[in-house]
């Protein structure tokens, strides 16, 4: 039992001290959490080379964001780095990212059921069967609203009615990059990819194709983020700690055939470093815990 509980005490000592050390480790792994105050992403569409617009003030749909229109969301969430030093890093690799999309509201159009209705193993296309699977829409089936993440809705001015709603749900980004040099805290963003998960719920009114279903909210597995340069900076804080912030412009193009739609925002996300005299308690700490814990068992 002297052995183990040894064993244990070598064992905790090294993490401790290694946590002091992540500063000048390689390839250090470290999770910074989304600021949903800075963290925002605006999508703008063409349907069928129609311009879509924000779902404020049309009758049924409730805002829950003032001030922010329904084709815009914020994000929470995580982002997990590799860094090579993690005060002052000359390489960075994004692993992945669990950012979640925030309501915006109650938008149209209604929940709709994931279908295969052509059968050809691949549910959601758009379009009549036998080429897709959206059912026939009508003057008064693309409600009631619901709570979505984005929403749009196409205008026309011609008739002076709406012909088309879209409601983005359950709206869910992964993101990684290849490995990219640092250089004055900026990095370039042109490898990073974006996997978008989700659905886009849609009407279609019958004199503009008369369609209605759910497909998924991506056209494609991967989407590069276009945005130029992202950065990472450490500010010092007051007691020796440090603020870590990573800031990543987003602008990405889907290149959809009957609803190409871009979108353009930025995902901030941060990590407090404590002091090193703090993560030596912590250490200890852990150390304490785990001999109570041998004590109790023994």
């Amino acid at each position: 039992m002297k052995c183990i509980i040894k064993s244990a005490i070598c064992s905790l000592v090294a993490i401790a001290f290694s946590i002091l050390s992540v500063g000048r480790a390689s390839a250090v792994p470290i999770t910074l959490n989304l600021d949903p105050t800075l963290s925002s992403v605006t999508i703008n569409a063409l349907f069928s080379g129609a311009p879509t617009l924000a779902q404020e003030g049309v009758a049924g749909t409730t805002d829950l964001v003032a001030g922010s229109p329904s084709n815009r969301t914020t994000f929470q969430g995580t982002i997990t780095l590799d860094v090579d030093n993690l005060l002052s890093p000359s390489t960075l690799k994004i692993v992945s990212s669990a950012a979640d999309a925030d309501l915006s509201g109650n938008w149209y159009a209604q929940v709709r059921p994931y279908q295969d209705l052509n059968g050809d193993g691949d549910p959601g296309d758009f379009g009549l069967p036998p080429s897709g699977d959206s059912e026939v829409g009508t003057n008064n089936n693309f409600g009631p609203a619901a709570p979505a993440d984005w929403s749009i809705r196409v205008f026309n001015p011609a008739f002076g009615v709406n012909v088309a709603y879209g409601g983005y749900r359950g709206i869910f980004y992964n993101m990684d990059s290849a490995t990219e040099p640092v250089i004055a805290g900026q990095f370039s963003s042109l490898s990073e990819h974006i996997e978008p998960d989700g659905f886009l719920d849609y009407w279609v009114a019958p004199g503009a194709g008369g369609l209605l279903g759910r497909t998924e909210a991506n056209t494609g597995s991967l989407y590069t983020n276009t945005a130029g340069v992202s950065s990472y900076t450490v500010v010092p804080l007051g007691g020796g700690g440090s603020l870590v912030t990573l800031t990543i412009p987003v602008l990405i193009d889907d290149m959809g055939s009957t609803l190409r739609t871009t979108y353009t925002g930025q995902f901030v996300a941060t990590l407090v470093i404590p002091e090193p005299a703090s993560l030596v308690l912590l250490g200890l700490a852990g150390i304490g815990l785990a001999l109570a814990r041998f004590r109790n068992r023994s």
